[in-house]
């Protein structure tokens, strides 16, 4: 008898387990689309990968504002395959934007796998690194409980414009003509 009940028990702890491994791990990375230039606008895209059964997320992004600018942000794509969702892309603050969150609508499960989370637009103002760092993270599944998931930050470095400085030559070669005119003028006395 007592071993029927410690098998049982057995059995329950391992589905369970079991159960916690499945809900896994949901990891939110961060990466640029395009390498930044002083004074050119660049696209960010927060991206989730091996997320299982997400229905909802939160997150705020920080950057440093003396290096870039922020923009703008447009809803991923990563809730799309588990139904429709509802996304607001965070409020701005001098820094960051807070509470970026999506959640999906109505009944069933939640999104598996990979995909984009986020997409924020930027414009380089500087050569210092965006220092792009998430907080408030927040990943919950179709049941309402919150998902564990790692977290990392990225330094994008930011390249300064390049490229030849234009000579002044057209302004020297009409300042040449005006004093050549000048000289013509004083000389006929006209």
């Amino acid at each position: 008898m007592k071993f029927n009940t410690l098998k049982q028990g057995l059995t329950a702890a391992l589905l369970v387990g079991a159960m916690a491994l499945h809900s896994a791990f949901a990891a939110p990375t961060i990466s640029a689309t395009v390498s930044p230039t002083v004074g050119n606008s660049f696209g960010v895209d927060v991206l989730v990968s091996g997320a299982v059964d997400i229905a909802a997320y939160q997150f705020s992004l920080f950057f440093n504002p003396a290096a870039v600018a922020y923009a703008g942000t447009v809803a991923g794509t990563f809730l799309d395959s588990a139904g429709t969702f509802d996304f607001d892309g965070g409020s701005a603050g001098t820094g960051s934007i807070n509470y970026t969150f999506a959640s999906l609508i109505g009944p069933g499960p939640g999104a598996s796998g990979s995909g984009l989370l986020a997409h924020y637009d930027f414009i380089a103002l500087s050569a210092a690194a965006p220092q792009f760092t998430f907080a408030e993270v927040i990943f919950v599944n179709d049941a309402g409980d919150e998902v564990p998931f790692n977290l990392g930050d990225i330094t994008m470095p930011v390249t300064p414009p390049t490229g030849n400085v234009p000579e002044p030559a057209s302004l020297l070669l009409a300042l040449a003509a005006l004093a050549g005119l000048t000289v013509l003028r004083r000389r006929r006395g006209i």
